[in-house]
């Protein structure tokens, strides 16, 4: 019942999963005392999804699979209907193929129509059709994109890569050998400035194949300055090792027609895909429309989003011309998606300069015991527990009472450490009243010093990623080492398995 007690207390659902949401209302009766009717109000809403929302016009012979109110399973196929099928070039012929609508998630499917559309919404089981059909004519949305919507948008994608295919074929060249000194002049250039690139070494013969083959089919698109898009093309091409030469990554260009295999073959290669992408489409800064519609549909494909297509396009340009200060007005991202991705783009140097090192906290120190007559060193209310048979104290200067968690986005002025640390201040003594006795006052002079819990806090200097790291450094005591915590603000592409190796190899 934890789950519960949380949306009880929090009174928000909020940061809740479908799962978790459907566990409250499965028990808001028992717990309707202390479940408010708007909290459980809004689970219902929440756990509201289009799965279906298909009018006449986009569609032929919908047909529901499953029956109204019934119980259904994500993954299981819920309606069919056909569309029709966008041909290349010209056709007084229509063709249509058959698709299937499939459920996002399981519950219970509430059918209706309403302005010669067909909804599918998948809602829970206490959910009414009624409530459920206000709910859709007020424009309510749940923010994720129903199947429907997607297939829309990939046959969008389809149709934008089926017209710049087309274009792509009004400029097959009528003669090879028109060409060829071009490509020869290309061969000779790239074969003296290879550039590689780790990445696309390291793929197999077959992703190596597809990736420059679309790369090619991309830079064909732009009729502007073709030869340096080739020419910087198959510089990358002899750099990673596949060899091809200028002639045959244009002629892969002109060959390229399978858009689901790209997809299949480059999702795992998507950042650098879409870098070089971004790249070849942008020397001399000459990218047309066209082009980067074309290639914000393949990132969407990907299963990108636009921060990070934001992101990937920045990379690109500084990586295009050469500066490293273009990395630093990338918006802050929604989260710490970054770590570790694009450093074959970001220059190492770049990633090292971009650590800053925002405080040091003591949480473990070894302090002298002096034994000698008339001195004491550290006062006993400030030793702990951890007594050292040497008659060395260990002391913890410095406690903990919040942090933030590694790896977590903070924006300036943000509190990433609230601590306290001990402080020791001189003892006001009034050495002149009577009370005091001469024996007192010999004592009191041995120890004029009082210790004193001070708070302190460290601040993000920048926006950044937090990074903790342990410490040891040498103490006064011999053989004994103190023990600190070191907080670093890093840029949003840094690793920290790499960090640490720099860290410990500076020798701080």
């Amino acid at each position: 019942m934890a789950i519960v007690a949380k949306a009880v207390l929090c009174q928000d659902l909020a940061g809740f999963t479908r799962s978790q949401i459907e566990m409250i209302l499965d028990n808001s009766k028992q717990f309707k005392y202390y479940l408010p009717s708007y909290l459980t109000d809004q689970a219902i809403i929440d756990l509201r999804v289009i799965d279906v929302e298909l009018s006449d016009e986009d569609s032929h012979g919908f047909k529901w699979t499953v029956k109204n109110l019934e119980n259904i399973f994500a993954g299981e196929v819920i309606a069919t209907y056909k569309r029709e099928k966008k041909n290349r070039g010209y056709s007084y012929r229509k063709d249509y193929v058959t698709d299937e609508i499939v459920a996002l998630e399981s519950g219970t499917l509430y059918q209706f129509r309403h302005n010669k559309i067909n909804y599918g919404i998948i809602a829970h089981a206490t959910d009414g059709k009624n409530s459920i059909k206000a709910w859709v004519k007020e424009g309510r949305r749940d923010g994720r994109m129903n199947l429907t919507d997607l297939q829309v948008e990939l046959r969008n994608i389809e149709e934008h890569l089926a017209l710049l295919h087309n274009e792509i074929d009004k400029m097959k060249p009528k003669s090879e050998e028109e060409k060829k000194a071009d490509f020869t002049a290309i061969d000779k250039l790239a074969a003296k400035n290879p550039i590689n690139n780790t990445l696309i070494t390291a793929m197999p013969e077959t992703s190596k194949r597809i990736f420059f083959g679309s790369l090619s089919y991309i830079l064909l698109s732009i009729e502007k300055d073709i030869y340096a898009r080739l020419l910087y093309l198959t510089r990358l091409s002899i750099g990673s090792g596949i060899g091809w030469n200028a002639e045959s990554l244009y002629k892969s260009g002109l060959e390229v027609d399978d858009f689901d295999m790209i997809i299949k073959e480059m999702e795992g290669y998507k950042d650098t895909f879409l870098t070089e992408a971004f790249i070849i489409s942008n020397i001399k800064e000459t990218a047309n429309e066209k082009t980067l519609s074309v290639i914000a549909d393949i990132a969407k494909a990907f299963g990108c989003d636009a921060e990070e297509l934001r992101v990937i396009a920045q990379v690109a340009k500084c990586r295009l011309m050469d500066d490293t200060e273009i990395l630093l007005n990338i918006p802050i991202p929604t989260e710490n998606r970054w770590m570790n991705r694009l450093w074959n783009y970001i220059p190492y140097e770049w990633i090292v300069k971009n650590r800053k090192e925002v405080g040091v906290i003591c949480t473990k120190k070894y302090k002298k015991t002096d034994n000698g007559v008339g001195s004491v060193t550290i006062p006993t209310f400030f030793r702990n527990s951890n007594r050292d048979g040497d008659a060395n104290d260990c002391i913890s200067p410095c406690k903990i009472k919040e942090r933030v968690q590694a790896g977590s986005i903070v924006r300036t002025g943000d509190i990433i450490w609230k601590y306290t640390q001990k402080q020791k201040l001189k003892k006001k003594l009034d050495y002149g009243s009577a009370a005091y006795s001469l024996a007192q006052r010999i004592s009191a002079s041995l120890d004029e010093t009082e210790v004193k819990d001070e708070e302190n806090v460290i601040e993000a200097p920048c926006d950044g990623i937090v990074f903790f790291i342990n410490d040891s450094r040498k103490s006064e005591v011999n053989g004994k080492l103190d023990e600190y915590v070191v907080t670093y603000i890093v840029s949003y592409f840094d690793y920290y398995n790499d960090f640490d190796k720099w860290f410990k190899a500076k020798g701080v």
